[in-house]
């Protein structure tokens, strides 16, 4: 199976990765990296709000990425991906060529910020105090999503080696702190993330949707994060990850073989006499999302059986 990391670094909003300071071998910690997201934020801002620059480079990055494949070659062209061009290219009209640079940058800064597992966008989203506190919004801070991680994931290896992957629910994601916390979980036990790792965000937040989306995929994990409301059950929107996208891909032609060889098997057992013993008929590949393994309740700081809680109401 292909690896989605080979690929994000050939989009638009990715064109000024090579400015990275990390890349120029002096890499920096995340908090120095915040800091200078933060002056270069407050920099553009001034015609427009901080917030409505933040709001609008995380649908453009979050875009970019989501199309990487496409440009790629990765993927045809459908109408998803022309739908995501149109919604780009409106939100990049409200900026000159120059402040589009500047926004390209911000993309590198978060890359550079996340080349260690960390809720960087989450942190730097409270920083900026961007949230809406009038809502109850809230994020649980990394230290606590790193702790709860490390006590629900269990032993990760063990799961594999039963199941073949892990996969994780947060339906009130955030920025996906909780999931990203799981990322380095499975790294602290020796595992590869982006092998044995899916996760399913869901938030009601747009920002939240962004940036979930934007760290998941540049950590290089499987993930579908849907903007929505878990409470009602309503999706407005679904968005896979490169890595994600690859994976169905592959998934779809494992399918497609295994419904080939079954149609073989028939037309030879035609031929063949009756055999009184049944074959045993091999597990289905499943096409909808698994009910997952690990589920982060929206609360976050509470540990309970959220499947449980949930009959009882």
């Amino acid at each position: 199976m292909r690896q989605a990391g080979t690929h994000v670094r050939n989009s638009r909003m990715t064109d000024a990765s090579s400015n990275n300071p990390a890349h120029k071998g002096y890499p920096r910690s995340a908090a120095t990296v915040k800091r200078e997201f933060q002056r270069i934020l407050e920099q553009l801002a001034g015609h427009k709000r901080p917030y409505e620059i933040f709001r609008d480079w995380a649908e453009m990055a979050a875009i970019s990425v989501h199309q990487l494949p496409y440009h790629a070659g990765e993927r045809p062209v459908d109408a998803v991906f022309e739908g995501l061009e149109q919604q780009f290219s409106e939100r990049e009209q409200r900026y000159t060529p120059e402040e589009r640079k500047t926004l390209s940058h911000l993309f590198a800064l978060t890359m550079e910020g996340l080349a260690t597992p960390n809720d960087f966008l989450g942190e730097l989203y409270c920083e900026l105090g961007f949230t809406n506190t009038n809502s109850g919004q809230f994020f649980t801070p990394y230290t606590v999503s790193r702790m709860i991680a490390h006590m629900q994931m269990g032993n990760m290896e063990a799961i594999v080696r039963e199941k073949g992957v892990i996969t994780v629910e947060d339906p009130a994601c955030g920025a996906g702190g909780m999931l990203v916390a799981a990322t380095e979980e499975a790294l602290s036990q020796g595992l590869d993330p982006r092998q044995i790792l899916q996760f399913y965000a869901t938030d009601i937040d747009r920002d939240c949707f962004n940036m979930t989306y934007l760290q998941l995929s540049l950590l290089e994990v499987q993930g579908t994060v849907r903007h929505g409301n878990t409470l009602s059950q309503e999706i407005w929107e679904t968005r896979d990850t490169p890595q994600m996208q690859f994976f169905k891909d592959w998934l779809k032609g494992r399918q497609a073989e295994e419904r080939i060889r079954r149609m073989l098997d028939i037309m030879k057992g035609m031929d063949r006499p009756s055999d009184s013993t049944a074959a045993t008929p091999e597990p289905e590949i499943p096409e909808q999302q698994p009910t997952p393994d690990i589920v982060f309740n929206p609360q976050q700081l509470s540990l309970f059986d959220w499947n449980e809680l949930s009959q009882g109401l």
